[in-house]
């Protein structure tokens, strides 16, 4: 099963390929919404959340036992949701 993280990271990372507004159905109506300026730090951030829940919380490839990586972690994953919600608004 897909993940809302990835489903989300998908369209962000579609909607700033080049020549992607060329394709039909859903895909147009993602180019605008996130292909807007706003999203492209937000793509950057849900990223980088998505591939440490899929490698140390979801799929624990690798152990997580040291803090300073995880408070790294939570301040990107808070800044991430900070800035969904300023685009929310």
């Amino acid at each position: 099963m897909t993940s809302h993280l990835k489903v989300s990271e998908r369209c962000l990372a579609y909607a700033q390929e080049p020549g992607s507004a060329k394709v039909g159905g859903v895909w147009q109506d993602v180019k605008p919404h996130f292909g807007r300026a706003e999203m492209v730090t937000l793509y950057t951030d849900l990223k980088e959340v998505n591939t440490f829940r899929n490698t140390r919380v979801a799929h624990v490839e690798t152990k997580l036992d040291d803090p300073d990586e995880a408070w790294k972690a939570m301040k990107t994953w808070l800044r991430c949701l900070g800035k969904m919600v300023e685009i929310g608004d």
